[in-house]
């Protein structure tokens, strides 16, 4: 007799991840211990190791709009003095901290927060090693860091992008740069300036990274970018999936996107042995058959003559796809 079970939908696993997350910060709160709200920037190995219990409530804002709820708190929070400008999840946790409630999902109030605003500055007291910052592509919200560190890698393809070469223009990228911010007070975005430098690794398909004890591969994944790669940890089966692959809205619009480059690349990752998806944006709670989802989801969209720029949006659930 087969006792195997037969294997969940993703969109199932997720649910399920998700109630159980938010129910153990429940059953925390319950116990007496302390909760905190924990910005999705805050090192997560700091309350890890400590054992204390953190959400997240950028995700909780991301699942109160998906269940149609963002427009009604957004508004709360407008009536309340805070700008429109303000990004739509920040408004959201806002009503949120002051009704204490809403009908798409709840969580525990906080009794304590947990930021930083330079992840660098986080990173360098987690270790007295040598640090080597290699992003999985070269766009602003993932370089802006790398001043901070004299040594980082890219990949070939996008090398050029760091010396000038960038497919947008100033203007542009710093609109992208406020879009949807609640700017601090001071700050011009007239003086923002892409980073710019070159690599002291130039990183290449099938490279490898090892940090001692632990080996990772470098794995060119163009679509989103001409130059994206995934980092692929086989021993852990851990794959870094940058912006390749996550819970949420994925971007193959600009010019310098590839729908069907994009396409191969997650046949690519969906055949190995993922265990663990760590991907950089939103939700860290993602199973790894978002890949075989994802793959489906394109490969549909190829028959259907649709996988390409100006298709528009595509909406698959838990992830979407702009073309």
């Amino acid at each position: 007799m087969n006792t195997q079970s037969e294997p969940k939908p993703a969109k199932i696993v997720l649910r399920e991840l998700a109630d159980k997350f938010y129910q153990d910060a429940w059953d925390a709160k319950a116990r007496g211990e302390k909760i905190g709200w924990c910005s999705s920037n805050f090192p997560q190995e700091i309350p890890s190791c400590m054992g204390v219990s953190v959400v997240y409530p950028e995700n909780h804002a991301a699942a109160v709009a998906a269940k149609g709820g963002g427009r009604r708190m957004c508004e709360e929070a407008e009536a309340d003095g805070y700008s429109n400008d303000i990004c739509a999840y920040a408004r959201i946790s806002l009503s949120y901290a002051k009704l204490k409630e809403c009908p798409e999902l709840n969580m525990p109030q906080p009794d304590f927060l947990l930021c930083c605003t330079n992840i660098c500055g986080q990173v360098r007291k987690l270790t007295d090693k040598p640090v080597i910052a290699a992003a999985t592509h070269v766009h602003w919200d993932h370089v802006g860091g790398h001043r901070y560190f004299p040594e980082f890698c890219a990949h070939e393809r996008e090398v050029g992008w760091l010396t000038g070469g960038f497919p947008l223009t100033p203007e542009q990228i710093k609109a992208f740069v406020v879009e949807g911010c609640n700017l601090p007070a001071g700050f011009d975005v007239s003086g923002y300036k892409m980073f710019q430098g070159f690599p002291a690794r130039v990183l290449r398909d099938g490279d490898t990274i090892d940090i001692g004890g632990r080996v990772v591969r470098v794995l060119h994944t163009p679509g989103h970018s001409p130059g994206h790669m995934c980092f692929w940890e086989e021993e852990k089966g851990y794959l870094f999936t940058g912006d390749l692959a996550y819970v949420g809205e994925l971007f193959a619009y600009y010019p310098s996107t590839d729908p069907a480059a994009y396409l191969k690349s997650i046949e690519r990752i969906a055949a190995l042995p993922v265990k663990k998806v760590l991907p950089a944006h939103h939700d860290l709670n993602v199973p790894a058959t978002i890949l075989t989802d994802m793959q489906n989801a394109f490969r549909r969209l190829k028959a259907e003559g649709k996988l390409c720029h100006g298709s528009g949006k595509h909406d698959y659930g838990y992830f979407s796809v702009w073309l």
